[in-house]
């Protein structure tokens, strides 16, 4: 397994922004969607023709230290039976034509959220993460309709 962390000083939770001593692993996507066998990391900007970094394969999964143990517990608890449910249905009806979902979308979107913002290295937000910062920790935050996920 691969777990990717932050600076050595950087002891604040991506999602509650808050200080800790120990920062716990989140694995990113999350195991329920399969992430505990082999893993490919691969860098975002690894095919750019100046660059040369290679993607790298690593058995059990990715997880990321950059988030507090009741953070963790929150995306695992509140949203990532949701995002269980949906990888599941998909990965075993892989070979129908057609499929029946009964999925909670707002837990999904929410949850992906989440963990989007744990896989960052660093708790500094962009516009988009305090979106998605906020969404995740506040179910009564608004997902604003400018926000799309494919699947």
């Amino acid at each position: 397994m691969i777990t990717l962390g932050k600076n050595p000083d950087d002891r604040i939770c991506n999602l509650c922004l808050n200080p800790v001593n120990l920062l716990s692993e989140d694995h990113v996507p999350p195991r329920c969607t399969g992430n505990n066998g082999e893993g490919i990391y691969s860098n975002c900007f690894a095919n750019l023709p100046i660059l040369t970094i290679p993607t790298s394969i690593y058995s059990e999964g990715i997880s990321y230290r950059t988030i507090c143990h009741g953070c963790n517990n929150l995306l695992g608890s509140r949203y990532d039976k949701a995002i269980s449910k949906l990888y599941g249905t998909v990965r075993h009806s892989s070979k129908k034509l057609n499929i029946e979902l009964k999925i909670r979308p707002n837990a999904i979107m929410r949850g992906t959220m989440g963990h989007f913002i744990a896989a960052k290295t660093t708790h500094k937000m962009s516009v988009a993460d305090e979106i998605f910062r906020q969404c995740t920790n506040q179910p009564e935050y608004e997902i604003p309709d400018t926000i799309h996920f494919y699947v």
